[in-house]
């Protein structure tokens, strides 16, 4: 999986005012788009940042949005880690432009799975695209990569669908077995619909 070359700079170190910079509501097309599936559903946002994807979630009709992220720098984003959480807690799980950032995206993938009644989606950019510049990601996926990191718990759902997205937009949906390879698209959605049992 590629990896940034260089220093990682962890983003829980940055202050408020850098923070909501490095925010810049670059997920919001992301939100708006699960905004059409959530309505009268719990929602856990995982790696909310400043937390502004609940505004929008609340507009689409959420019934509880919670926010967490590993630092808050906001009243109504709760100090977290996905491990926190007990199975089943939320109806959906969301992480926008998070699981780039973490340690160790199997286990935050897992727990997501494991949280979420219905559905979990995120949302990463395209190493394609990209090649890890940002300094606070620890990794960016290309289509394969992304492809066989979501197939290590193809037991834990039922049910699998991407997106890509540009910079302001989710441009379409993509093949049911996921980007091709050679996509430039920026970023990537996936939505995994959750076992009933499991």
């Amino acid at each position: 999986m590629p990896k940034r070359e260089g220093a990682f700079v962890p983003m829980e170190g940055l202050s408020r005012a850098a923070r909501v910079v490095q925010d810049h509501e670059f997920q919001t097309y992301w939100y708006q788009h699960v905004g059409q599936f959530v309505s009268g559903k719990t929602v856990l946002d995982a790696g909310a940042g400043m937390g502004y994807g609940r505004r929008i979630l609340d507009a689409a009709g959420a019934m509880n949005v919670e926010c967490y992220d590993l630092v808050s720098l906001v009243p109504w984003v709760k100090v977290g880690r996905i491990e926190d959480y007990p199975p089943y807690h939320a109806d959906w799980v969301v992480a926008m432009d998070v699981i780039e950032h973490v340690e160790n995206d199997e286990n935050f993938l897992w727990h997501m799975v494991r949280v979420a009644r219905e559905a979990v989606f995120f949302s990463t950019p395209n190493w394609n695209v990209f090649h890890a510049l940002n300094a606070h990601h620890r990794r960016e996926y290309t289509p394969a990569e992304l492809r066989a990191l979501i197939a290590k718990y193809r037991h834990l759902y039922e049910s699998v669908g991407f997106w890509t997205g540009d910079e302001h937009s989710v441009i379409a949906p993509a093949p049911p077995e996921g980007p091709p390879d050679d996509s430039m698209a920026c970023n990537f959605g996936v939505l995994l619909r959750a076992l009933t049992k499991r």
